[in-house]
């Protein structure tokens, strides 16, 4: 078998703190009481203080107390919770700050507020990286798809287009990882893997690593088959085994050969295709392709 290829970008991005404080002075108490608190770095407090301004009269309709709240519920997050990538503090500050540019007719913090919820937008995303790596494929996925969504409001035009192309290439991997650790436990990843690659593909055709990942993913499913078919089967169950191998095959060559005019010289590319036209009894460009190893290997 052969390894799937896999094209990953992970960015961490840093931290962005911004708060307008304004006149203390011309606070309600309870604002009053959640500045002083955030100035003292004592966010918990700062949130009591805070979440009981959003429900009073005087200020529940101010712009500039969902900001507040925004802010600390962001700022205990980055204290407190990054370690959690379920953390629901994140959501509520994206919420609050949300919420403050629903209140801010005159635009005066829109911009701050949509600053932030970029911030909070990235670490949905830098976690789902981290996710995946620790093989945690639904926490990642959900944190992915917070991210897109979130991004879109701080971005309206962002194109995610190659976030969506690295992040389920890397999924595909890993999904693929699961199934080859139990094929039998596991069957259901084997598809999940094959969605992924066919999901990149429907992004940009011409993607090397989907192309060979997907027909790799198809030989390889194959093989297996293969290897587990006992000697003393009968003709009928032979040949019905065969008649599967040969379906994917074929669907594995078009993606092994769109990989192969793509980068003619990759050693894996060439392996792949001489066992698929193997397979598929084609014996003169199976024999071709060994034959373009050797020289590429000389």
């Amino acid at each position: 078998m052969f390894k799937m290829v896999i094209n990953r970008t992970i960015i961490i991005t840093g931290a962005i703190s911004l708060f307008f404080i304004g006149s203390v002075k011309a606070q309600p108490e309870k604002i009053r009481e959640a500045l002083t608190a955030v100035q003292n770095l004592e966010f918990y407090k700062a949130k009591d203080a805070i979440d009981a301004a959003s429900t009073h009269e005087q200020t529940s309709g101010d712009a500039k107390t969902w900001y507040y709240r925004g802010y600390i519920y962001k700022e205990i997050y980055k204290t407190s919770e990054s370690s959690n990538p379920s953390s629901p503090l994140r959501m509520k500050s994206v919420e609050f700050f949300l919420k403050a540019i629903s209140l801010d007719k005159e635009a005066k913090i829109t911009k701050d507020c949509e600053a932030n919820i970029k911030f909070l937008a990235n670490t949905f995303y830098n976690d789902a990286v981290r996710s995946l790596d620790a093989g945690e494929h639904v926490v990642a996925v959900t944190n992915f798809e917070k991210y897109k969504k979130i991004i879109k409001v701080a971005e309206p035009g962002i194109d995610l287009s190659q976030k969506d192309i690295e992040f389920y290439l890397a999924l595909g991997g890993l999904y693929t990882k699961i199934f080859e650790s139990d094929k039998n436990k596991n069957a259901r990843f084997w598809a999940k893997a094959r969605d992924c690659y066919n999901r990149v593909l429907s992004i940009d055709d011409d993607n090397l690593s989907a192309n060979y990942n997907l027909g790799i993913h198809y030989y390889n499913k194959a093989v297996n088959i293969i290897n587990k078919t006992d000697y003393d089967i009968d003709l009928v169950s032979f040949n019905d085994i065969l008649d599967t191998c040969v379906v994917l095959f074929k669907e594995s060559l078009p993606y092994m050969e769109t990989a192969y005019k793509m980068q003619p010289q990759n050693e894996n590319t060439l392996i792949g295709l001489s066992g698929i036209y193997f397979g598929l009894n084609e014996v003169e460009k199976s024999n071709k392709m060994k034959e373009e190893l050797k020289t590429i290997r000389q």
